[in-house]
Order: C-alpha cells, then structure tokens, then sequence
C-alpha cells in the first residue's frame, strides 16, 4: 500500500511513543484501516503486535498497582477467611 492519507495516519500513530492512553487513538486507527483494506499495513504488524505487548504489560503493572494500594489501605481479606465464608455460605465441608 502506497501513499494515502491513511499511511500517514497510521506511520505517525505507530511512530508516537506516548502514554498508554495514546495508543488507543493508534490502535483505533488500525482497527479502521483493517476494516476498511481487510490486509495490515505492510510493516505495521510488528509495531501493532508491539504495542498490544505494551498495553498488557502496562495493564499488569495497573492492577499490581492497585492492588498493592488496596493492601496498604486495609481493603483486602485474607484468603483463608474469604474460603471459609464461601464454605460455610454454600455448605462445603472441609
């Protein structure tokens, strides 16, 4: 695929190297163009597949985040007790 406005849309998608909240406009510019052409851009694929790796490992590092802070603000139970209730609640014997 050569020249068009749509390379260029998604050359400088591909090309930004923002937060993580940038890739969803690269990632929706994508999707379009694979709708619209139903064939990846020639030498995209790569930078597309590395941005999704990026996105999951961001989402990773989100929840862990997240988690830790609930541990510290006391928000979390025990997993033993979380069992024990659930147990009890639907009558599994140990």
């Amino acid at each position: 695929m050569t020249g068009g406005a749509d390379d260029h849309c998604l050359s400088s998608a591909f090309s930004a190297s923002g937060p993580p909240h940038a890739w969803k406009g690269a990632r929706m510019i994508f999707m379009k163009h694979l709708k619209k052409s139903k064939r990846p851009v020639e030498g995209k694929a790569k930078a597309y597949q590395r941005l999704r790796d990026s996105a999951a490992r961001t989402d990773v590092y989100e929840a862990i985040r997240q988690g830790l802070g609930d541990t510290a603000s006391g928000r979390t139970f025990p997993a033993r007790k979380v069992f024990e209730e659930l147990r009890a609640k639907h009558g599994i014997p140990r």
